[in-house]
């Protein structure tokens, strides 16, 4: 056992403790490979047509009286 993880080359010479810059190099993201994500927010005031039905929804649900 006892096997090394860390390949040499990421291991600092001080003291055998992994030497954090190559580490953060090889597992950074790919900035080529990363999506573009757009989100299209609605405007707050849309919600407003939905709290009486989910109100309703509710009511209907529990037995309770809005």
């Amino acid at each position: 056992m006892g096997a090394n993880l860390v390949p040499d080359d990421m291991i600092d010479s001080n003291g055998g403790v992994p030497d954090l810059a190559p580490l953060r190099a090889r597992f950074a993201p790919v900035a080529a490979r990363l999506p573009v994500v757009a989100v299209n927010l609605p405007s707050i005031a849309s919600y407003d047509v939905l709290v009486p039905a989910m109100a309703a929804t509710a009511c209907a649900t529990t037995g309770a009286v809005a």
